[in-house]
């Protein structure tokens, strides 16, 4: 069985543990998927034993980033971006899937994005990814971000 979680300042209304268990489950798998709610303060001393309990992790606000040096490798996105929000515990991998999964989900629902002029609204990490993904989709891509600093890296 799979043990997994989501990790955050505060996740006690996220919805991944029903999300994951319902896709996992029409795959064939088992899961154990539970939410981790940690102060600031707390975060670097439960990590290494997060990494020894779970086969996997996501990983939400405010800690995409301060995971990074727990980690041996970034893949896809999550090198791009410098942001984190799965990880592999075993190989200590981290990756980004935001970009990925808002893609997928518009193509299911039989949205084409390629020839489009799309808006989005943030630039933080979820929404860099997001930029990426709409744009090597073959979307005309504007954002709006209040932190300038933010907006200057997606262009």
């Amino acid at each position: 069985m799979l043990k997994l979680a989501v990790i955050g300042k505060d996740v006690s209304k996220s919805l991944s543990p029903q999300m994951h268990r319902f896709i996992l489950r029409r795959m064939g798998y088992e899961c154990e998927y539970d939410k981790i709610s940690l102060t600031e303060a707390k975060f670097e001393a439960r990590a290494k034993e997060l990494f020894a309990r779970y086969n996997g992790m996501n990983v939400t606000i405010p800690y995409k980033q301060r995971i990074l040096p727990f980690l041996k490798r970034l893949a896809g996105d999550a090198k791009t971006f410098g942001a984190v929000n799965t990880v592999v515990t075993g190989t200590r991998t981290g990756y980004n899937t935001d970009g990925a999964g808002f893609l997928m989900m518009l193509e299911e629902a039989g949205f084409c994005v390629k020839g489009k002029r799309v808006l989005v609204l943030g630039a933080g990490g979820a929404g860099r990814s997001c930029i990426y993904a709409l744009r090597e989709a073959g979307a005309d891509v504007s954002a709006y971000e209040r932190d300038g600093k933010r907006l200057s890296a997606v262009y």
